[in-house]
């Protein structure tokens, strides 16, 4: 019964969600007051605000389906919950067009996000596996953290003011910084915060608020210019977009480094699938920047270069065997990545 109630509890707080995020009204947000600061602008942003809400449905509804009394009712959790909440504000067709901007990378990143969660969805309507049920949530939840991550980075790169706002409302903080009102990656950001004693969202809407600044100074405040884009020679906003860029990253190597840790008074094979999810973004940036650190291993243990059936597959062999996943190897390596991010 206790079950039961908590699983109906989940479920009703999903559905709340799904109407906030299917709601076209956000209200306006006020400046902070802030000797120079600018109000970043909200009609900017507002497609970003339901996409971001649309993740809490998912999120909510994940952990839904996880405590449902049946693989039944959990299968019932993603096809009437979790699917629609990926068409809101056409959240699953920006993540399809995301690209990942850096140079190190080739480009579309959107077709592999998109992928690995249309597989979480078709895994958690219809398995009959309460274990597979939580490794399907995981996919789509944190892969869609993931998608956050690379729309922040490549909206910053297009350098206007439309564009800043627009990366401002993927990361989550409210106007005001508040990180109690965080969502999506900034949420994940307070979480890491109280794990490591870390300064984490406060640095990245500080480096918001400058790039802001920059485009100000620039074009103006006004709407007008909102889309003409500074050159890439200009060092100021290069700067904000790389430490915004290294303090996202710092999230998920933080986030890797918590779940591993867990990973041994837990089960090992969900925390396994939360740190491969975080493993993802960070995978492109360690190999080009970060030759200290064991990147083969870390892969291989994350399971970097698996997708669909294999991943899961390799997820239930350390289910049966936790000796199969070395993750004290793996966190002395995340450990020289956090130390090259910080």
């Amino acid at each position: 019964m206790k079950q039961t109630t908590q699983w109906l509890t989940l479920v009703a707080m999903s559905l709340v969600a799904v109407a906030v995020g299917c709601s076209d009204e956000d209200a306006e947000v006020a400046p902070t007051g802030a000797a120079g600061y600018v109000a970043f602008s909200a009609d900017h942003y507002q497609g970003q605000i339901q996409r971001l809400a649309a993740y809490q449905t998912i999120a909510s509804a994940r952990r839904a389906a996880a405590a449902a009394p049946t693989t039944a009712e959990a299968n019932g959790v993603f096809v009437d919950t979790i699917g629609p909440a990926l068409e809101v504000a056409e959240l699953l067709v920006k993540v399809k067009g995301r690209q990942d901007d850096h140079d190190f990378a080739e480009g579309t990143i959107g077709t592999r996000l998109e992928a690995d969660i249309l597989y979480g969805v078709e895994l958690g309507s219809t398995t009959d596996d309460p274990q597979r049920v939580g490794y399907a949530g995981q996919i789509v939840d944190k892969t869609l953290l993931a998608f956050f991550y690379y729309s922040v980075f490549h909206e910053l790169t297009q350098r206007t003011k439309k564009n800043h706002d627009e990366a401002f409302g993927y990361y989550g903080l409210p106007n005001n910084g508040d990180g109690a009102e965080a969502r999506g990656l900034a949420l994940t950001a307070v979480g890491r915060e109280g794990d490591f004693s870390a300064s984490l969202n406060q640095p990245i809407f500080g480096r918001l608020v400058d790039g802001r600044a920059v485009l100000a100074a620039s074009f103006g405040e006004g709407a007008n210019q909102a889309t003409e884009a500074l050159p890439s020679s200009d060092a100021a906003y290069s700067a904000v977009i790389e430490d915004v860029d290294r303090r996202m990253l710092l999230i998920f190597a933080l986030g890797v480094k918590h779940e591993l840790l867990e990973a041994a008074s837990e089960e090992p094979d969900i925390k396994l699938i939360e740190a491969n999810r975080f493993w993802l973004p960070l995978r492109g940036w360690v190999e080009a920047n970060v030759p200290e650190a064991d990147f083969a291993l870390m892969d291989a243990e994350l399971l970097g270069e698996l997708e669909g059936a294999p991943l899961i597959e390799a997820l239930e062999a350390v289910a049966a065997d936790p000796s199969v996943l070395d993750a004290a190897a793996v966190t002395a390596e995340i450990d020289k990545v956090i130390a090259a991010l910080q």
